[in-house]
């Protein structure tokens, strides 16, 4: 088993105000949220196991 680490728990104040509600990492870049775009990236390296390293809105990422 392949484990990967996603550190998603950035502010993103930069990206303000997209950002208020939001988690940079949940925002949509061609239709799917950057950690989808994240999450096949890793797929297809074969990792089989993420962990998402959380902070700011964390809640967002519960499933």
């Amino acid at each position: 088993m392949s484990v990967g680490i996603l550190l998603v728990g950035g502010l993103g104040t930069r990206l303000a105000p997209l950002t208020s509600k939001t988690p940079k990492p949940m925002l949509p870049i061609a239709n799917l949220p950057v950690t989808e775009h994240q999450l096949l990236v890793a797929k297809s390296a074969g990792i089989t196991k993420v962990v998402l390293a959380t902070a700011y809105l964390a809640e967002t990422f519960t499933p």
